[in-house]
């Protein structure tokens, strides 16, 4: 497990006050632990999506408090090749990684489960890259794409006026455009997708390269409805030079 955060304790005092605002009673709530953000719709794990399309090497990564060990995260080890990490508790929240191809055989090709997340396999690409991106909790949330990418080169410059010269330029920079294919995608990730591209941040891999990037937008967006297969374009600018 990699740590995240800290849960914040906090305490709430409640107030009965009458029409001439004098305290008739007060309760107060104690020991209290918040996390940033609306409640995740899959608690206890922080993440809004369900159902997630996998790859054979896929890295699945899940954020969950450790107030106590949760029965999801004990089931998912029941079925993993790797050891499972003593639990220890404390107010944090960490993030646990699983890896496709170290779960066990028998589950291999089958919808592997945790609680309300399924993972379900989808036929081997020839690659995938994988992204995470931080969600509305502040941890990372994922996702598999099985496409290509392209990364391309930007310049912006700094034209102006100067004693000698109608036009000059001052400076320049580089910035790195970088698109990915999705491949296809669950039409119950196409929410997924609005969320990645609402995020601060993201974290991409590609062939054992770790870019930090943020996303700016989709295009040639396509539908099969027979298939119920979609497909889009993410695009992400990487900046040079901390710029």
């Amino acid at each position: 497990p990699v740590y995240q955060y800290d849960l914040t304790l906090v305490k709430m005092k409640f107030q009965e006050i009458n029409d001439t605002d004098q305290i008739i009673s007060t309760f107060e709530l104690n020991n209290l632990f918040f996390a940033p953000g609306r409640k995740p719709k899959c608690f206890p794990f922080f993440t809004d999506y369900a159902k997630r399309g996998t790859y054979s090497n896929s890295i699945i990564k899940l954020c969950v408090d450790k107030l106590s060990e949760k029965n999801a995260i004990v089931e998912l080890y029941s079925n993993y090749n790797l050891p499972k990490p003593q639990h220890s508790n404390s107010f944090t929240i960490d993030q646990f990684t699983f890896l496709r191809n170290e779960f066990k055989e028998i589950v291999k090709k089958e919808i592997i489960t945790a609680g309300d997340l399924k993972f379900i396999p989808l036929p081997d690409a020839e690659r995938v890259i994988h992204i995470e991106w931080e969600n509305q909790n502040l941890v990372f949330d994922w996702f598999s794409a099985a496409g290509d990418s392209i990364q391309t080169s930007e310049f912006e410059h700094i034209l102006g006026e100067s004693k000698r010269y109608k036009e000059e330029k001052y400076s320049s920079w580089l910035s790195k455009p970088l698109t990915v294919s999705t491949g296809w995608l669950l039409k119950s990730e196409i929410d997924l997708i609005d969320d990645l591209l609402l995020s601060r941040v993201c974290f991409i891999y590609i062939e054992g390269e770790r870019i930090k990037a943020y996303p700016i937008g989709k295009k040639n967006e396509l539908k099969n409805s027979a298939n119920t297969k979609f497909i889009m374009d993410l695009e992400f600018k990487i900046l040079i030079d901390g710029r």
